[in-house]
């Protein structure tokens, strides 16, 4: 007893070696048992032979087909007035209106379509001679039944469909694939595209094959990608497949601040345009200076979502020279997405000039002889700058005579003098202005000195008053006068002078001629002493005249 597959597809036998080699033996070798097999899918066709020898074929009376054990022929073909002459076909049960056996081809088949699920088994044909023994063949129809479908699911067994997700960039993602029915139990395999990604699967306790697939990390590429899940348990048919597409949050692949890099004028309108591409959703752009947010903000997104084009507006300020600007571009929906672009600035200016005073100061001036440095503190961006300095409002140029160099930032006065104290400013230029510093006052202190030295000669009449004035200059003001009356005498004390800070006045009164003299005055501040006094001439009345008619100068 021999077996052999034969394969239908669209109603077309197709014998094999081992078929032919068989057949050859029926007709050269007396009559025997064989067995074939054959396959059809459900709602397909199927045709199946009888191999009886042609030889005989004149002979033939009958021909019955029985299945599996039962007793009654589900065909007959009565043949005894000759197969050649339209012999009479007689299906029965459930090969009726779906079968033909057919005679006029060699070997002769019997035809069923629309095969059904119960038409799998065994197949006898019997053919009665007229005049030689009845032979058998027994034949085999292994009926395929396709599965219904695949059914795609995640990890929680939810079916999916169509678009899936979006799921995160990078991670993982696990999808179940099941079919349902199929005899024998389909194949299951996962492609992606025209890619075989697995073909492992499983047969669960229920019966049904399964295929699980993980992705890994989920990459840029898979984005809209086709996953595809194919069933088949017979090479007849079509597989049946389901897919789904992978739907993705991507991350910003780049950010780039594309203004040209140029300096900025501070308290100017400026702008910086940045772009990001790739993210998905569209990436969220935001601008920060520092710590600090910039709000004043448009964007710009493509039809497609990839590219968006951020532009940041801002007065770029003195004190932004040298901060970093950050465009940032991130996708909210996933962790640790955000890429940067940054940008530092330079803003242009003009000079910010400040001025201090390096000397030892004594309360709120410098003293006399002492030597004076002053700085200018200069702030600048380009830090290219020229300086000078003004005194009173006038230029002020090296004059090694009067004890004032310049050296850039600094001005040095040696040995200050009165002369020196006045208001010092400092200037500076750069390509974007001039700025320039406070006035700052200079303030020479100096002990008193007389607002007049020459000798005063004052004209008293015996017994008579005279108030005398006795004004100084000095620095500070606050100043502490003494008066002393030399005469025929000597040297008195005078204490009934009154004073208002550089003025001082006393009254004479003289009683006689001893009390003509010379009267002093003098004062002190706290740099010092007064070197040359004050003095005045007390003189007799006879000389009043004189005295006004002429500049006598005693000193």
């Amino acid at each position: 007893m021999s077996f052999t597959t034969v394969k239908f597809y669209s109603g077309t036998f197709v014998p094999t070696n081992k078929w032919l080699k068989i057949f050859a033996c029926y007709v050269l070798l007396p009559p025997v048992l064989s067995h074939l097999v054959y396959e059809s899918v459900v709602g397909g066709s199927a045709e199946i032979a009888c191999n009886f020898s042609s030889l005989h074929e004149d002979k033939v009376s009958l021909i019955l087909w029985y299945k599996d054990n039962a007793t009654k022929p589900i065909y007959i073909m009565d043949a005894r007035n000759g197969i050649r002459n339209k012999p009479a076909h007689l299906p029965s049960g459930t090969l009726t209106n779906r079968s033909f056996y057919n005679v006029s081809i060699f070997p002769s088949i019997l035809q069923v379509w629309d095969i059904k699920e119960d038409d799998h088994g065994m197949y006898k044909c019997r053919v009665d001679y007229k005049h030689e023994p009845t032979e058998y063949f027994i034949v085999f129809l292994e009926v395929i039944v396709p599965p219904r479908e695949t059914i795609i699911m995640d990890k929680y067994g939810q079916r999916l469909k169509d678009l899936i997700g979006p799921y995160s960039e990078g991670t993982s993602l696990l999808l179940i694939c099941e079919a349902d029915g199929g005899k024998p139990p389909p194949a299951l395999t996962w492609w992606k595209r025209d890619n075989l990604l697995l073909a492992n699967y499983t047969i669960t306790p229920q019966g049904f094959t399964r295929n699980e697939i993980v992705l890994q990390q989920l990459r840029r590429e898979d984005l809209l990608s086709s996953l595809t899940c194919k069933a088949s348990n017979t090479n007849l048919t079509i597989p049946i497949s389901s897919s789904v597409i992978v739907d993705l949050y991507l991350k910003p692949l780049d950010v780039r601040i594309t203004t040209i890099n140029r300096p900025l004028i501070a308290n100017r309108p400026a702008e910086l345009v940045c772009e990001t591409w790739g993210a998905r959703p569209p990436a969220q752009v935001t601008w920060w200076m520092g710590t600090k947010r910039l709000t004043a903000v448009t964007d710009s997104v493509t039809a497609d979502g990839n590219h968006t084009v951020s532009t940041v507006s801002f007065t770029a300020k003195v004190g932004d020279n040298g901060k970093n600007v950050t465009c940032r571009a991130d996708n909210l929906l996933l962790q640790e997405s955000a890429i940067t672009d940054v940008r530092n600035l330079l803003v242009y200016y003009t000079p910010q000039v400040r001025m201090s005073i390096l000397s030892q100061l004594n309360g709120n001036g410098v003293v006399e002889g002492s030597d004076v440095r002053l700085e200018c503190l200069v702030d600048a961006s380009p830090a290219e700058v020229d300086v000078w300095w003004r005194f009173n409002g006038s230029t002020l140029t090296p004059d090694l005579k009067s004890g004032i160099s310049l050296d850039n930032l600094s001005l040095l006065i040696k040995n200050v003098q009165q002369h020196h104290q006045g208001k010092y400013q400092c200037m500076a230029t750069n390509q974007e202005g001039e700025g320039r510093s406070d006035e700052k006052l200079l303030v020479v202190q100096y002990p008193p000195v007389c607002k007049d030295p020459k000798l005063k000669m004052i004209a008293v009449s015996p017994g008579s008053e005279v108030n005398v004035l006795c004004e100084v200059e000095a620095e500070p003001k606050n100043v502490e006068f003494h008066w002393i009356l030399n005469n025929t005498l000597g040297v008195t004390s005078v204490k009934t002078a009154t004073s208002n800070w550089t003025t001082s006045v006393t009254t004479i009164s003289l009683l006689g001629h001893i009390d003509f003299g010379t009267l002093f005055c003098w004062a002190e501040n706290h740099v010092g002493r007064q070197e040359i006094p004050c003095q005045y001439k007390i003189v007799p009345g006879v000389y009043a005249m004189l005295i006004e008619a002429n500049t006598y100068n005693y000193g």
